[in-house]
């Protein structure tokens, strides 16, 4: 009964779908008249109304059924042209476009040849990229700008984007200027005149090419059609701005629409005119569902991607003998094909992946949906491993013992997180006679075991980084590297490739320079035991007494870096602690912060900062280097607009008065407030990227969120490769090793370095559903209620951020807990608050407001499980829950998110401590916990 409205409007949607293209068909080219009968499982039953009217030529016609009838049909003849039924009596089609979406008239354009799209790459007139599609909406998508465009550029519908899937490299051709988006927020800052219809006009430019977005996604998240009526007509492939229909010509003049805006605030807008490189895993997770009786349609959980169209006889027996079993079953499928007369692609079934909602088909599921190369290294790869066993244990040869320097004396010790097995990085500080001292960051020699163009060399640039998942992790390289050669563990002789200072009391660099070595850890410390040893003041071993000095200095370098403007940014990061036996979560824990943190971060970026000028020193064109651009003026507008309503006033000028506002976001009696907007600033950050030098011009090579005018990855070779192609790159400069040809092309290194990116992203993406998955099995079975903090005020809702379990969500207010009416809602979009008024009370909520929130998993759809948070606190009468538990103390709370404030490397559109991601596990998500749309949405999945 809950449903019988969403199957109605399905339904509807369906016949309306049908109707729309058999009336096309009709109109189109005359069709052949069918007998009654029973069509071969088609068509079963009698036509609502059998009358029909005669033609011109007083042919008989009749009303036709979805199938082939058994009897001989009448050929058409010039004379002889099929009416409209009257009624509700159906029209003829042709058999192969029965039940399926397909349609007379091409949908897409065809894809240029590759020989088309390299001779107008050539002459200028397309531009090459890599296809980007937004998780949340199918239709934002983007390709890289490049050096003919200081942006992005806009794919702005589905028919434009013409097949590709994210991940593709494609080739664009770019739109006229008159179709170019406006950056708005960027335009009125600067005080240009935007004209006032620009988005209708833009609308009305697009729909002259045929290229006009849908005015409604026609299905959302997880397959479910759209309720909107523009959802409907899309999904129904109906109206003029469904992908590939054709729109109504605009008489107004739109080729003037931005004459008057200058290019500086405009987007460029493209077409997709060719694939020239498929995206390498065409595999995706998703639900098979039935159609017809000679196909089912695989509804992919990723809505970037279409439905595929798969044919029954290629699916197992046990799944097409009863479907319905398989409801909840997450299966795996490729895409195969995908014509342009079709909106759905055509698909090949590959396997059944497990129930939904089971830890290890719902982690093999994210791995496929995020393209985690996760299988086993082949032999190929093992191949290139040194021969090392128990009878065989490493051991130094003696032409190594000539070629690199001998720091095995060295008082060198390790700082790590409990977890970590990859202990790739290691610290040493000596006082030399002239009062300066000598300090060292030593890191894994992963290059003399990773030899360039070899399979393990390959493999590990496919990868390009270690993935860390709540339950799991997948290496780039093989554990005998990861876990033993390349792991500086404590009493083990091992290759370094080492950075080595001279420094001053100050923290002033006298030297720097850069060696290959030999080392013996003396200590592989966790954070917490060098802490201890720091504030142990009986403690006076040479050990302590480095570690002492390099945290004092490592507190001026970190002074100075906030001086030149580097961003203090924080989130809230928990870890699950796991049953021994179940492997299910049993405990969460948010993350602990010593000053040793510090200590290590400090020189990790120092030695990044000295390494990238060293690259870049000897190899101008090729060096790899890693950029941050500035955000743009309008991924502020929340922080402003919520500081304000605050009373906090911010500067997003430059990185350096961002961060001296923050800093002075101090109000009294408001301990939290000041870690809450840097969660709120760290994610209006842009994702940093990897690039090849001589592909970028230097004046956009800085770091935002570090103030650092050059940057890149040197410290962490084990797990990232573009730590190992920096490690080549400074052997060479220091001529340790010869450089190869690849390594010295800047574009082939421009296109690794795009890979990395991609690849890191998904690492992020994968990680951050791991997380939600186990945050979700943690509260099967509990109810807590827990303190939280407001972040955002909508219509119908407010944004809680619950920082004991690093899980934010919307709580929503628009109905009463017996579900009878709803309470009045006040909401200001400008004062970001909003009053609810019951029949007993009015109570205002406003942003960074303190409330308490009862948690628990919202299991309504089997298909995909949901944190949902409820009031509590408040009292909100009928609205509010009663208050059963008690939460932790603001102070505490308080406390734990605003340890959780660190220096940061951005990433994405979250961040990521240099050194606590290394111990995996790390990187914070916003848990689902709901829909972003008006109300929440708990349906059963339609089969």
């Amino acid at each position: 009964r809950q449903n019988n409205s969403e199957y109605r409007r399905d339904l509807f949607v369906n016949c309306v779908q049908l109707q729309y293209r058999y009336i096309l068909l009709t109109m189109s080219e005359p069709t052949t008249p069918q007998r009654r009968g029973r069509g071969r499982g088609r068509g079963r039953g009698r036509s609502r109304n059998s009358s029909q009217q005669a033609s011109p030529a007083n042919t008989p016609q009749r009303s036709h059924r979805r199938g082939r009838g058994r009897g001989n049909s009448q050929q058409p003849s010039p004379a002889t042209t099929p009416q409209r039924s009257q009624g509700n009596s159906r029209v003829s089609t042709p058999r192969s476009n029965q039940n399926t979406p397909r349609s007379r008239n091409p949908i897409f354009e065809e894809h240029l040849s590759m020989e088309e799209m390299t001779q107008g790459l050539e002459e200028g007139k397309y531009l090459k990229g890599r296809l980007r599609i937004n998780t949340k909406n199918f239709e934002d998508c983007y390709v890289p700008g490049g050096k003919a465009f200081k942006r992005d550029i806009s794919i702005p519908s589905l028919a434009a984007r013409n097949r590709a899937l994210d991940g593709d490299i494609v080739v664009v051709e770019v739109l006229p200027r008159h179709t170019w988006r406006v950056m708005h927020s960027e335009a009125r800052e600067a005080g240009v005149d935007i004209p006032a219809d620009h988005m209708q006009s833009l609308e009305q430019a697009l729909a002259q090419l045929q290229l006009a977005p849908s005015q409604g996604k026609g299905r959302s998240h997880r397959g479910r059609v759209d309720q909107s009526a523009a959802g409907r007509m899309v999904a129904a492939g109906l109206g003029a701005s469904a992908p590939g229909s054709p729109a109504k010509p605009s008489t107004a003049p739109v080729t003037d629409r931005v004459s008057t805006v200058p290019d500086a605030y405009l987007q460029p807008v493209a077409k997709v005119v060719g694939i020239f490189r498929r995206s390498a895993d065409l595999a995706f997770v998703g639900f098979v569902r039935p159609m017809n009786d000679r196909k089912c349609v695989f509804i992919p959980r990723d809505t970037r991607v279409p439905r595929l169209m798969l044919k029954r006889t290629e699916l197992p027996a046990e799944i097409t003998s009863d479907l319905d079993a398989y409801e909840y079953t997450l299966a795996l499928a490729s895409l195969s094909g995908w014509e342009t007369n079709s909106k759905y692609a055509e698909g090949s079934f590959i396997k059944l992946l497990g129930a939904s909602g089971a830890v290890d088909a719902e982690t093999e599921a994210i791995l496929r949906e995020y393209r985690i190369p996760s299988s086993e290294f082949d032999d190929a790869v093992m191949a290139c491993l040194p021969k090392v066993d128990d009878d065989h244990p490493f051991t130094i040869p003696e032409e190594e013992l000539a070629k690199r320097r001998d720091l095995r004396q060295h008082r060198i010790f390790s700082i790590d997180p409990p977890t970590a097995r990859d202990l790739d990085d290691a610290l040493h500080c000596t006082k030399l006679p002239n009062g300066n001292y000598e300090v060292g960051v030593h890191i894994a020699d992963v290059s003399h075991f990773i030899k360039p163009n070899t399979a393990m060399d390959k493999e590990a640039a496919k990868r390009g980084t270690t993935v860390y998942l709540s339950n799991r992790r997948i290496d780039m390289v093989p554990g005998l590297l990861s876990s033993n050669l390349c792991s500086l563990r404590g009493g083990e002789e091992r290759f370094a490739f080492s950075c080595i200072w001279e420094m001053t009391p100050e923290a002033d660099i006298v030297s720097t320079r850069f060696t290959k070595s030999i080392i013996r850890s003396r200590a592989a410390l966790q954070y917490s035991e060098a802490q201890m040893r720091i504030d142990d003041a009986t403690d006076n071993t040479n050990l302590t007494v480095g570690i002492r000095t390099l945290n004092s200095l490592a507190k001026i370098l970190k002074k100075r870096r906030i001086q030149d403007g580097a961003l203090m940014l924080a989130s809230t990061e928990v870890r699950f602690r796991m049953d021994n036996e179940t492997h299910d979560p049993v405990d969460v824990q948010l993350k602990q912060t010593y000053d040793t943190n510090s200590l290590v971060e400090e020189f990790m970026l120092l030695a990044n900062v000295s390494s990238a000028r060293e690259v870049h020193r000897h190899f101008p064109q090729c060096a790899v280097l890693r950029r941050h651009p500035s955000p743009p003026p309008s991924n502020f507008e929340p922080l402003l607009k919520a500081a304000a309503a605050a009373g906090v006033t911010l500067s997003t000028a430059s990185s350096k008065e961002l961060a001296v506002s923050l800093d002075q976001a101090q109000p009294v009696g408001q301990p939290y407030l000041s870690t809450l907007l840097r969660i709120l600033a760290t994610r209006c950050m842009l994702p940093a990227k990897y690039f090849s030098s001589g592909t970028v011009v230097q004046s956009e090579f800085s770091h935002y969120g570090l103030a650092s005018p050059i940057y890149t990855h040197f410290t962490s070779p084990i797990r990232r490769y573009a730590d190992l192609l920096v490690h080549r790159l400074l052997a060479a400069c220091i001529g340790a090793e010869a450089t190869y040809p690849d390594l010295l092309n800047k574009d082939k290194v421009a296109s690794v370095c795009d890979n990395l990116n991609v690849r890191n992203r998904m690492a992020q993406y994968a990680a951050r559903a791991s997380l939600e998955l186990h945050t979700c099995i943690f509260f099967r079975g509990r109810v807590l209620q827990r303190e939280g903090y407001i972040t955002r005020v909508r219509k119908n809702a407010v944004q809680v951020l619950v920082p004991a379990f690093g899980l934010e969500g919307p709580v929503y207010l628009d109905m009463l807990q017996d579900g009878d009416g709803a309470p009045e809602l006040e909401y200001d979009t400008e004062a970001m608050t909003l009053n609810v008024v019951t029949a007993k009370e009015t109570t205002l909520l406003r942003v960074f407001d303190r409330v308490i929130v009862q948690i628990e998993v919202d299991s309504s759809n089997v298909q995909q499980e949901k944190m949902l948070l409820r009031m509590v606190q408040p009292a909100i009468s009928g609205v509010s829950l009663p208050l059963t538990q008690v939460p932790d103390s603001e102070a505490k709370t308080s406390k734990a998110i605003k340890d959780s404030s660190a220096s940061m490397d951005v990433t994405n559109d979250d961040v990521t401590s240099l050194k606590g991601d290394k111990a995996g596990k790390k990187s914070k998500k916003k848990s689902k916990v709901g829909s972003n749309d008006s109300t929440p949405k708990t349906k059963k999945p339609k089969q």
